[in-house]
């Protein structure tokens, strides 16, 4: 589930970069077993894992029921 902000920064990019957008994050979502290339830490402590796939960098955590919580995307 998208928040409205997140919702409105992805239905203003041209539908081929919002294509590769999800596309990355279809891959992200389908390797979280992959090793992140970094690893942050927020605010409470919890770990954030950083990997970038295609033009984007993500950071995320995934909870308890294997969930991806994605907290930052930047283009790479």
């Amino acid at each position: 589930m998208l928040n409205e902000s997140s919702l409105n920064a992805l239905l203003q990019l041209p539908a081929r970069r919002r294509d590769r957008l999800l596309q990355a994050l279809r891959g992200l979502a389908d390797t979280l077993h992959v090793e992140p290339v970094a690893i942050e830490q927020d605010q409470t402590g919890r770990d954030l894992f950083v990997r970038i796939l295609d033009d984007w960098e993500f950071t995320y955590w995934t909870d308890w029921e294997n969930e991806l919580r994605i907290v930052r995307i930047l283009e790479a």
